[in-house]
């Protein structure tokens, strides 16, 4: 699965649109942002949405900062309503904050390879013809077959990586994927080289959670 990469090719040409996505996805749409981008946009969208979601995620995975730490923290407090993680591998159906939701698919989409799954593009905003591209599955996103991305699960980035930071202060959110990274690291069979994290903080922090 390579649709997570394009968000963050877009480059500086396209970094308005980015924003606008941000702005689309961040904050729940009250009457001045369906008076700024139009009725159908502003009831369509919004930090529960879809669509939203899906825009967090590969935003996020591609580079976890300060627009991925706002939203996870404002919808990732006890006042916050929960909501499906319509993004999900399996659960659909599934209640929970959007902040929490944010770091599992983020996590998903960066530190694995999914071959079993297929997926479609769509624009984010299906009115603006420079809308942010975003990443749909066709079926339940399925973790049984991935693999690690040894340019995310890499001795040499991990302890530095934003997201793996986050995820450590709340491994609940994440013990699914945390404890995937730490089996497939672990295994011979499973991981190269890059993907050996055994002698990282990151991999000893692992070893203790689940060994």
């Amino acid at each position: 699965m390579s649709g997570y990469a394009r968000i963050g090719q877009f480059g500086q040409d396209l970094q308005v649109n980015l924003n606008k996505g941000l702005a689309l996805c961040l904050m729940d749409n009250g009457p001045e942002t369906r008076s700024s981008n139009g009725p159908t946009v502003a009831n369509r969208l919004g930090p529960a949405s879809d669509s939203c979601q899906a825009f967090m995620a590969e935003y996020c995975a591609n580079e976890w900062d300060d627009y991925c730490d706002l939203y996870y923290t404002k919808n990732n407090v006890e006042e916050t309503r929960y909501f499906p993680n319509s993004f999900a591998p399996r659960s659909e159906f599934c209640s929970n904050s959007l902040g929490n939701s944010l770091l599992q698919n983020s996590a998903q989409l960066r530190y694995f390879n999914l071959p079993c799954n297929r997926t479609w593009q769509e624009p984010l905003d299906y009115t603006d013809a420079s809308s942010p591209m975003i990443t749909k599955f066709i079926d339940r996103r399925d973790m049984s077959c991935a693999s690690l991305n040894p340019k995310t699960v890499n001795s040499r980035t991990i302890d530095q990586d934003p997201l793996m930071k986050r995820m450590l202060s709340n491994p609940n959110a994440v013990e699914q994927e945390l404890k995937a990274i730490h089996v497939l690291s672990s295994n011979p069979k499973f991981r190269g080289s890059e993907t050996d994290i055994s002698d990282t903080n990151t991999g000893r922090i692992l070893k203790r959670f689940f060994n």
